[in-house]
């Protein structure tokens, strides 16, 4: 089971991709994430690989930030995809063309994909930014103890 936290800076997971086989120098992936309890989506999450793939080494290791996973907790069931980024993004210095005639995205971020290879579907649990903190009490004079009697 994959497990993902909102609250940590950086996530990293490893699955083995059955009864494919991961691209070789695969360098990201795209996760979908479908929540099992509302069926609620966060679509379109590009993960980093951190190693070498490929027929010698079938495990993908990846990360994605703790920011780009669900907000919230629970049981979510994840597609791992190879893909491919399209479309064409305009950034404002390098358009010449007017607002109103152009039908790209802007800022140079986003732009559309096309799932070509899906490498697994995985269960997760999700630590969202709903969960209540949990105080840890470290210091000796804080631990309690109780006794329990059978009558």
């Amino acid at each position: 089971m994959l497990q993902f936290s909102y609250n940590q800076p950086t996530n990293s997971n490893a699955i083995y991709p059955s009864p494919v086989t991961a691209s070789a120098n695969l360098s990201t992936v795209l996760l979908d994430f479908s929540q099992s309890y509302d069926l609620s989506t966060t679509p379109e999450v590009i993960a980093t690989v951190l190693n070498t793939t490929g027929r010698g080494n079938p495990w993908v290791v990846f990360s994605i930030t703790g920011s780009s996973a669900p907000t919230a907790s629970g049981q979510y069931n994840v597609d791992i995809w190879e893909y491919e980024a399209i479309g064409t993004l305009g950034i404002w210095i390098n358009q010449t063309t007017e607002w109103d005639a152009t039908g790209i995205k802007w800022n140079g971020t986003g732009g559309g994909v096309t799932r070509t290879v899906k490498l697994a579907t995985e269960r997760a649990y999700v630590s969202g930014s709903n969960e209540t903190t949990i105080t840890q009490y470290t210091s000796p004079n804080e631990n309690g103890q109780y006794y329990v009697y059978n009558g």
